[in-house]
């Protein structure tokens, strides 16, 4: 009899040291990966397990459970079946696919998909990022108490599907006040010392105050920050069609390392 084969997503704290280095081996080519699974060891050493991972013989499925959000990645071959679990998560779900698991995907979410664009992987070392230091004296390293402030900026910068929650605070954040109102933000996603990796994001700005240069000016600072505490290669990941930020990005000093397609789908029911 044919064994079925196995779709189930696991928490990260319930890999054998076996399973550890056989995902790190096949990490060993894929550094934004490695750098996921890394840094979601690291937070099982703070009591932090928001991380799940499926092994397959041929294939590897990572998620990161943020606040009502699971984000997806996948390496190798991953059937059908694995990405249906996906899609049964509760929540939103976005999943960073091949073009031919986006297609399985369309067929198995039906009106649960809300979108389908080309992401693309930028990828810097700190050397090579530069442009304008921010003049206002305002900017500073996001706390705890301001996470209220950065919920409301995502809702009013239109950018609700955001990457974020408020553990990522404990991380370089940086933001940009105005008379004392947030007006722009830029934040570490992830982090691993160990590797001297970083993959940062969550730039937003107000749209009153777009196109004065915060979003570049922050990305400087943010990597400055993080050259400092020892961190020798940065990514970010937007979508194609983010024209003003990939235009930012490219200006600052950052270029495509990969490209593949991010679909978002709504909660179910």
């Amino acid at each position: 009899m044919t064994q079925a084969p196995n779709t189930r997503f696991r928490p990260l704290s319930s890999l054998t040291p076996r399973e550890i280095n056989d995902v790190r081996s096949r990490l060993t080519d894929h550094p934004l990966y490695r750098l996921y699974f890394e840094a979601g060891l690291a937070d099982l050493a703070q009591d932090t397990d928001n991380r799940l991972i499926w092994l397959g013989p041929d294939g590897l499925g990572q998620g990161v459970a943020f606040d009502g959000l699971t984000v997806f990645s996948t390496l190798g071959q991953c059937p059908s079946s694995v990405l249906a679990a996906m899609l049964d998560r509760p929540g939103a779900v976005e999943i960073h696919a091949t073009s031919e698991e986006a297609t399985e995907l369309h067929r198995l979410s039906g009106a649960q998909l809300r979108s389908d664009r080309c992401l693309l992987v930028f990828g810097a070392k700190p050397q090579e990022i530069s442009g304008a230091r921010l003049p206002n004296p305002e900017v500073r390293q996001m706390t705890d108490t301001d996470h209220p402030s950065i919920l409301a900026l995502i809702q009013e910068s239109g950018h609700r599907d955001s990457v974020y929650s408020r553990w990522m605070l404990e991380q370089p954040f940086l933001g940009c006040f105005e008379h004392g109102r947030l007006v722009a933000t830029a934040g570490t996603i992830i982090l691993d010392s160990d590797l001297g990796m970083a993959n940062i994001g969550c730039f937003l700005t107000r749209r009153e105050h777009r196109g004065k240069g915060l979003a570049g000016a922050l990305a400087n600072a943010l990597v400055r920050d993080l050259s400092e505490r020892g961190i020798r290669d940065i990514t970010l990941v937007t979508t194609e069609d983010n024209k003003a930020a990939c235009r930012v990005y490219e200006r600052v000093g950052f270029s495509i390392q990969e490209r593949r397609r991010e679909l978002l789908f709504d909660p179910i029911g």
